[in-house]
C-alpha cells in the first residue's frame, strides 16, 4: 500500500551539498507521482528562490498533490532557535494538522514532538565520536548541543537513510539503532547529470515497482 500523506522538512538543504540533495529529492518526487497521483506530499521549504520556483512548478503540473509550506529560513540572526522551532514544534504541529503518514526529516534529527512515524536522512557521522573533533570554542559548543540534541530525538525511534554501511554500524554500535531501522543508500544523481545509471533500491522503499528517489551527495 502506497503511504497517502508524507511531509518532508527541507528547511536545512538551502545551500551548497544539502542544497542539491533538496533538487534530487524534488525531482524525485515529480517522478513518483507520475504514476502514484493518491499520494501527496507536504513540503516545507527554506526561503530560498530557485527552490521555491521549483516547489511552485510541482504545485502547477500535479495540484492537490503539493501543499507547499514557504517557511522565513534561514534568517539573519538566531538560525539556531528558528531551527528547533520548525523541527520540533511546527513540524510535528502540521503533521498533525493534515493527518500525515510519516514525516521525512532531512537534517539528522527527528522531529521530538510529534507521534509519527519519522524517517531522518542522517549527514554527520560526527555524532558517533567520543571525543569532540573542533578546535575552536564556538564550533566545540555547538557540536556539543547538537550531539545531546541527536541522542535525544532517538527516543522517537525513527527509521534512518545514511550514505555507507559504516555510518550504519555506527548507528547501532554507539547509537543502539536497529539494524533494520538504518538504511544505506548508494548516491543517485539528479537529472542535470544524468539519467541512465541504475541504482538497486532497498525494499523498503519500493512501493508497487515504484520507488522513492534520493540523492544523497552530502559528506
Amino acid at each position: 500500500m502506497i503511504t497517502k500523506n508524507i511531509l518532508i522538512n527541507l528547511i536545512s538543504l538551502f545551500q551548497g551539498g544539502p542544497k542539491t540533495v533538496c533538487t534530487g529529492l524534488l525531482e524525485g518526487i515529480e517522478d513518483f507521482l507520475i504514476t502514484n497521483r493518491e499520494t501527496t506530499f507536504y513540503l516545507m521549504t527554506p526561503s530560498i528562490p530557485d527552490i521555491l520556483e521549483k516547489v511552485d512548478s510541482l504545485q502547477k503540473k500535479f495540484g492537490v498533490n503539493i501543499v507547499h509550506i514557504p517557511l522565513n529560513y534561514p534568517t539573519k540572526h538566531f538560525n539556531f532557535i528558528f531551527k528547533l522551532y520548525y523541527d520540533h514544534y511546527l513540524t510535528a504541529k502540521y503533521a498533525e494538522k493534515n493527518n500525515v503518514d510519516f514525516i521525512f526529516m532531512t537534517a539528522n534529527f527527528a522531529s521530538l514532538f510529534s507521534r509519527k512515524k519519522q524517517l531522518v536522512l542522517l549527514h554527520n557521522s560526527h555524532y558517533f565520536e567520543k571525543r569532540n573533533p573542533f578546535s575552536r570554542f564556538s564550533l566545540k559548543i555547538r557540536y556539543f548541543l547538537e550531539k545531546k540534541l541527536f541522542y535525544f530525538t532517538l527516543i522517537k525511534k525513527p527509521h534512518y537513510i545514511v550514505q555507507t554501511n559504516v555510518m550504519k554500524e555506527g548507528l547501532h554500535k554507539f547509537c543502539n539503532v536497529a539494524s533494520y531501522k538504518a538504511h544505506a543508500l548508494y548516491m543517485m544523481p539528479p537529472r542535470v547529470f544524468t539519467n541512465s545509471i541504475k541504482y538497486e533500491i532497498p525494499e523498503i522503499f519500493k512501493d508497487n515497482q515504484n520507488y522513492k528517489k534520493l540523492f544523497i551527495p552530502a559528506k
